[in-house]
């Protein structure tokens, strides 16, 4: 029989868990699209979630919790925290008594406490927490007792006030830091796309070493075909018919020298003189004897004769 604990299963993250209702969750996320939780309260709040997972004898207080990684963020002093921690009830008192219990891990409350997360981050680890359920029949995606959540960007920026470019780079450095895994699904009776968030290797139940990429389509299913979705370009230009004999490959310079009543280009030595010598004499130019630039200068030469005749 699984052991719970306030109707959570005790093995529902590694690290233990703290409890929370999905109302307070919610009134985060609405205060935040309000204008009204900047990141010092965001702190202050996820520290209120890691104290009551406390043993009722801890001397662990508030101030210690939220300044427990001093070399990474700001420190908040004890009046600004139970100022903040008042504001906070207030707040809160608003939401409804009571409603469905959700499991925090507290790995990630001390992630937002201590400052080292984002107000973007801590959103969607929120968001996560409360959409987050377990497996109701095996999916070959997952493995097994892994906890997922499914849900879109739309829904969260409309509830939090969040732009989708700001989540999704939170998602992005979320999964960097390995707080959470995202894989994508393909849904076949919607024909559509999507994530399913997963656990990430810091607070998942079971490791993610080893895993097989289960989703990927077969060598016989036809590629999706889109009228809406744009050709992926690469963004660096290839030159397919790269010229190899090119002339003037070391960049010397140009000289126009009257030869013969026309101008003729001449690649000058780019080394100078010795100044030290007091004899030292600039070397000559070196003249180019490439065949082909010689036809070119020769067609130039014919071109420029064409033209003055038609202007005659």
């Amino acid at each position: 029989m699984t052991s719970r604990r306030n109707g959570i299963e005790r093995n529902e993250f590694q690290g233990n868990f703290t409890v929370a209702t999905r109302a307070e969750l919610e009134a985060i996320l609405v205060a935040h699209r309000e204008r009204r939780l900047g990141k010092d309260r965001m702190r202050v709040f996820a520290a209120m979630l890691e104290k009551r997972a406390l043993h009722v004898r801890s001397r662990v207080d508030m101030h210690r919790i939220v300044n427990a990684k001093r070399s990474t963020a700001k420190l908040l002093s004890r009046g600004r925290i139970e100022r903040l921690e008042k504001e906070l009830g207030d707040l809160l008192a608003c939401a409804p008594r009571g409603g469905k219990k959700v499991a925090v891990s507290r790995r990630m409350a001390r992630h937002i406490a201590t400052g080292q997360a984002a107000p973007s981050e801590a959103i969607v680890l929120i968001y996560y927490c409360i959409r987050r359920l377990k497996q109701r029949q095996r999916r070959d995606l997952l493995l097994e007792g892994e906890r997922y959540a499914r849900f879109r960007y739309v829904d969260l920026a409309v509830l939090s006030g969040c732009g989708r470019s700001t989540l999704c780079r939170a998602v992005e450095r979320l999964r960097r830091r390995g707080y959470l895994q995202a894989l994508e699904v393909r849904q076949a009776s919607e024909n559509a796309y999507g994530c399913l968030f997963v656990d990430g290797s810091l607070v998942t139940l079971t490791s993610h070493a080893g895993r097989r990429w289960r989703s990927r389509r077969k060598a016989t299913t036809p590629a999706p075909v889109s009228d809406n979705a744009p050709d992926a370009f690469s963004t660096t230009l290839e030159n397919k018919d790269p010229k190899t004999g090119i002339l003037n490959r070391r960049a010397f310079p140009f000289a126009l020298v009257e030869m013969g009543g026309a101008l003729v280009a001449t690649a000058a030595n780019p080394r100078p003189a010795n100044p030290a010598r007091a004899d030292a004499v600039a070397s000559p130019p070196v003249r180019s004897t490439c065949p082909d630039f010689l036809r070119i200068q020769e067609r130039a030469r014919q071109m420029r004769e064409s033209w003055a005749e038609a202007v005659v």
